[in-house]
């Protein structure tokens, strides 16, 4: 994996050489030196979860059993630094949380808590995602740019679950069990601009990598589409789509492992302000 960000860099730093041309946009998102933007993402959620321990069997969980595979709107913000004509600092924040209620058909043990068939299990699943890169725009217009960028994502995973089973007219509180994650994962990321006229524009992205260290390997794939149109020179409205694939493996030692694989996907908007 070194060798592959080492290739990475280098073949960024020669891009960085390459002369550019100056020319005036015919939109202010192609040269604006500061974006900030913030808005909501209606989030559909699957996947499945495994927190494991000896000698319990390992038993994946589907959300959709917990009854966590239901729509979730979430909060998102951005923040863009152009520090050159092709380059920029980027940041993004966005969150997926749920919680549900469901009783459950098959027993299954998590982090060495086990919730028998027929339990009622109440559930809460909260992931929070950071990105931060540097892009360079290794191709650039009056009316569009093309780059890439190279950086982390941060990924943090918190799941609790607590069964209770009814016996008559009495309710039983069974085990319980809480679990958090943070898992860095590399990323590098494509992405593109058009501008059809100084209010109306076009960006997409997509990101990748997988990379294993150590006890831990993951996998991450986002895509995401947005169409920002400005009434004002500074402000923009935004509509947009964005797909997420998380896949998170951690050994824990002494057999033990937790993994995650979680699809979020779903329409945001949001608000922009830019200098």
């Amino acid at each position: 994996m070194a060798g592959q960000f080492r290739g990475l860099l280098c073949a960024v730093a020669a891009l960085a050489a390459l002369p550019t041309a100056a020319e005036p946009v015919i939109n202010p998102v192609l040269d604006d030196a500061f974006t900030f933007r913030m808005g909501a993402i209606r989030n559909e959620v699957e996947g499945r979860a495994t927190v494991s321990r000896k000698p319990l069997p390992v038993t994946p969980i589907g959300l959709d059993v917990l009854g966590l595979d239901q729509d979730d709107t979430s909060p998102w913000a951005s923040v863009r630094w152009r520090f050159g004509e092709r380059w920029a600092l980027n940041f993004h924040y966005d969150r997926y949380e749920n919680n549900a209620s469901a009783e459950i058909e098959d027993s299954f043990n998590f982090d060495g808590a086990v919730f028998p068939a027929g339990a009622r299990v109440e559930s809460d699943l909260t992931a929070d995602a950071y990105v931060m890169d540097v892009s360079y725009s290794v191709f650039r217009g009056r009316a569009y740019e093309a780059g890439i960028g190279l950086g982390l994502h941060a990924f943090d995973l918190d799941a609790s679950l607590e069964g209770t089973l009814e016996i008559g007219d009495n309710v039983e509180t069974l085990e319980s069990a809480d679990r958090s994650l943070i898992a860095p994962v590399p990323n590098l990321r494509a992405y593109g601009t058009y501008a059809f006229s100084r209010n109306l524009s076009v960006t997409g992205s997509a990101g990748w990598l997988s990379a294993s260290y150590e006890d831990w390997d993951g996998r991450f794939l986002y895509l995401r589409g947005t169409v920002e149109y400005r009434p004002w020179e500074r402000w923009g409205l935004g509509l947009g789509y964005q797909f997420t694939d998380i896949d998170i493996e951690h050994e824990r030692g002494g057999g033990d492992f937790e993994k995650y694989d979680i699809d979020l996907r779903g329409f945001q908007a949001y608000i922009g302000f830019s200098f």
